[in-house]
């Protein structure tokens, strides 16, 4: 288990004006592996966001991100996930969240509740290598999980970041609190088959060890150069192969789609 990073992102509030969604905003993308000469489409993910409420009425988002391979490709290397995450409109720090896995074989399964003050997360985890257990995770103000982490970074005010200059973060995930940075690398205009052209914010991820990824490869992501910051492409290397990801359809955006070119 990784300690917490000493520094980290700032966690700034949010007017509800400013943030990058809504309720009722959902996205579809279709997954792409390549290994030598298989190159292809292998499954679909999707990301969906709506509202509850917290304790004394606080205002929540619930967010719902799942994947899982084709019924072709469930015969080489099956992947289900479902990932939710329940975090506050107004920073997006979570107050809880569950992960439900199963990756060839491989299953693990997260519900985590954080505590606040003081930042721990209380977890009980299921993994195939564990088996059952629960214990207490030691978080930051800027520890979340994997999809309050995604919207939070949909959030970030660019500009006021430097282009090539490590920015930590840390999640949590299992039994452990792992530290993440990103680059943001500058500004590209991409053409997304099947949706259009885009003027983009490319940045990389540096991703956690574990079953999929091996840990000491970047993943590079490109988002709407707008107010909505859409993840409309993703690539990296995996332990065998690479995979990739494009966006496919989104209904329900918050803000108008001003990147798009044509």
């Amino acid at each position: 288990m990784q300690e917490p990073p000493r520094e980290c992102l700032p966690v700034r509030e949010i007017s509800p004006g400013d943030c990058a969604f809504d309720e009722g905003e959902r996205l579809e993308f279709s997954v792409r592996y390549v290994w030598g000469i298989l190159d292809s489409e292998v499954g679909k993910a999707s990301a969906t966001v709506a509202e509850a409420e917290g304790g004394s009425g606080v205002p929540l988002y619930h967010c719902i991100a799942e994947g899982r391979t084709s019924r072709f490709f469930d015969m080489f290397f099956k992947v289900r996930e479902r990932f939710e995450s329940w975090f506050r409109q107004s920073d997006m720090r979570p107050l809880a969240s569950s992960r439900d896995t199963y990756e060839g074989g491989y299953e693990a399964r997260n519900n985590y509740r954080w505590i606040r003050p003081g930042e721990q997360i209380e977890a009980d985890v299921y993994t195939t290598r564990l088996g059952d257990t629960s214990m207490v995770l030691p978080g930051t103000e800027c520890t979340f999980d994997l999809v309050s982490l995604f919207y939070f970074a949909r959030n970030l005010d660019f500009s006021n970041y430097e282009e090539n200059v490590k920015y930590p973060i840390s999640f949590a995930i299992d039994d452990g609190i792992y530290n993440l940075y990103f680059i943001i690398l500058g500004r590209e205009t991409i053409r997304i088959r099947g949706v259009g052209k885009f003027r983009t914010i490319k940045f990389a991820a540096r991703m956690v060890a574990g079953e999929v990824f091996n840990g000491d490869t970047d993943m590079y992501i490109w988002v709407t150069d707008d107010k909505n910051k859409v993840p409309v492409y993703f690539e990296s290397p995996i332990k065998v192969g690479s995979v990739s990801g494009r966006i496919t359809g989104f209904s329900g955006l918050k803000h108008p789609l001003d990147s798009k070119i044509d």
